[in-house]
């Protein structure tokens, strides 16, 4: 890049960039992430649980020893301070910066040059942002520290800077723990990479740290469940076909779905760097890991430990490592509009596409009309009561931003801004830092939240709810009412309220 701009207008360039990302962070009433209201409702019922004023104590119980803690222990910091909408913002602010810091870190370590921050700063609002892994997202920039680190200590093998390894580590367990095991993974390729640049004592302390990890990575896998996970079942494992994941590798990382109209962009940045004069290093150990990052993509199936998108979240990882491998060329000769020019011209505009993409999605969200219609619900709702969110399988999307699934949870901000509680809940899933008791877990917990008739008329309870919070497009209103007559659990609901497709069902006084 340095045909095109001189280093200081590119670390301009780049300044330009991050401000206007920490700006379309702060801008919307709520970011379009499809798991954020999830987790904002466990900030806001821990706070509640901590300061002894939840009317659902009787149902939950903490639980402090999740490896979830780093990124809720923040979020709840902020909450002492804003409402949890605002602090849920601040929250990815911070982590933006942190991963912004950290690649600047990673590329001095390396002696890569700006294409490593322009690479990273596109891909960072990509898969596991969009679906709202807020936790996974905080593994990122921790776990890239947790890289450098290592390489410190290989270069010199000092004892201080060792504790220093161990010292991230434990703060990425506390992260998340497949961001902790994909590190991990990662570092100890890169250190048999260079296995024949240490002693055996060196060798001995390296490997005895990890040994330390590994013990932490089997506790948690082996830790006892103290109330049922109603999600996935154990042992149930849906592996992706290698050429699905193979095409998944050129959109993932920078966005949730394939839209074909921004294909160009996303090929642009992967493409352009030989153009721009670059050069694939003979450094073999670069390449380290980027092989790491794919055989992790390739070997982890879809689903498998009752989590679901597991190889999909390391989509971030791959831009990254992949700059890594690139080597400048400082011998670039020709005219005033050479090659390498027009490449970099057309690098930068590909990553401003896909900044633009994400800053667009979040003006879009702010002023979308199915949004708007969920406020003015919320509104009719009172505080701190039970509700049951339902919808048919058209209404979790907004069409006017480039994501789905963008309503899968978003009832929850009524949990999270009114102190109720909304089914289903996160309060299942065994990192989270607020668990339902078991006893509280019924049958079919998750798998009831379908506003279709089978649903309405035979599996729904209706008795333990004051409010059903239903987003219906596919089906008519009269037929809606009409199932819920015929669940005789159902039978004393009435339509409150109805903003758009946003329908609101009480008890009938």
């Amino acid at each position: 890049m340095q045909t095109l701009f001189s280093p200081k207008s590119q670390t301009k360039l780049l300044g330009v960039l991050v401000f206007s990302c920490l700006i379309f962070l702060l801008y919307p009433d709520y970011l379009p992430l499809i798991d954020l209201p999830q987790h904002a409702a466990q900030v806001t019922t821990l706070d509640d649980l901590i300061k002894g004023k939840s009317v659902w104590q009787n149902m939950v119980f903490t639980n402090f020893d999740t490896p979830y803690l780093t990124s809720y222990l923040l979020w709840w910091f902020f909450y002492q301070f804003l409402d949890i909408s605002t602090a849920s913002k601040w929250v990815m602010v911070v982590i933006f910066c942190l991963y912004v810091i950290s690649i600047r870190q990673l590329r001095l370590a390396y002696g890569k040059d700006k294409l490593l921050d322009f690479l990273a700063l596109s891909c960072f609002f990509g898969f596991a942002y969009q679906w709202g892994f807020v936790s996974f997202m905080m593994s990122v920039p921790v776990g890239i520290f947790f890289l450098i680190s290592c390489k410190n200590y290989f270069e010199t093998h000092k004892p201080k800077q060792l504790a220093i390894v161990f010292a991230w580590g434990v703060l990425l367990y506390f992260s998340h723990i497949l961001g902790f095991a994909f590190f991990c993974f990662v570092a100890y390729c890169n250190f048999l990479a260079s296995f024949k640049q240490h002693n055996w004592q060196q060798r001995f302390y390296f490997t005895g740290v990890f040994l330390l990890f590994a013990i932490m990575l089997v506790r948690i896998i082996l830790k006892p469940d103290p109330a049922f996970f109603e999600g996935y079942p154990i042992g149930y494992v849906e592996q992706h076909p290698f050429l699905w994941k193979t095409q998944e590798l050129l959109y993932l990382p920078w966005h949730m779905n394939d839209i074909y109209h921004y294909h160009l962009a996303f090929y642009g940045v992967l493409i352009l760097p030989i153009f721009m004069g670059y050069r694939l290093s003979r450094q073999w150990q670069l390449y380290v890991p980027l092989i790491a990052c794919l055989i992790i993509w390739y070997a982890l199936p879809h689903i498998a430990f009752q989590t679901a998108y597991l190889y999909q979240r390391f989509a971030i990882f791959l831009p990254i490592f992949y700059a890594l491998i690139w080597l400048p060329n400082t011998d670039l000769r020709g005219g005033r509009y050479n090659i390498a020019q027009v490449a970099t011209a057309f690098f930068m505009v590909s990553v401003l596409a896909i900044l633009y993409k994400n800053h667009n999605d979040n003006v879009q969200f702010q002023y979308s009309a199915i949004r708007l219609d969920f406020e003015k619900t919320k509104q009719d709702m009172q505080p701190n009561k039970r509700a049951m969110f339902l919808f048919d399988e058209a209404s979790r999307h907004d069409f006017s931003i480039s994501t789905d699934r963008n309503y899968l949870h978003f009832a929850q901000w009524y949990q999270a801004e009114k102190h109720g509680w909304v089914d289903f809940s996160f309060a299942t899933s065994p990192a989270m830092i607020v668990r339902l008791k078991a006893e509280e877990i019924y049958p079919n917990y998750k798998k009831n939240r379908g506003a279709v008739k089978g649903n309405l008329t035979q599996i729904l309870d209706c008795s333990i709810y004051d409010y059903l919070v239903m987003r219906v497009v596919d089906n008519p209103i009269d037929d809606v009412k009409s199932w819920l007559k015929q669940n005789p659990s159902c039978q004393n609901k009435v339509l409150v309220a109805q903003h758009g497709t946003w329908l609101l069902w009480g008890n009938e006084k």
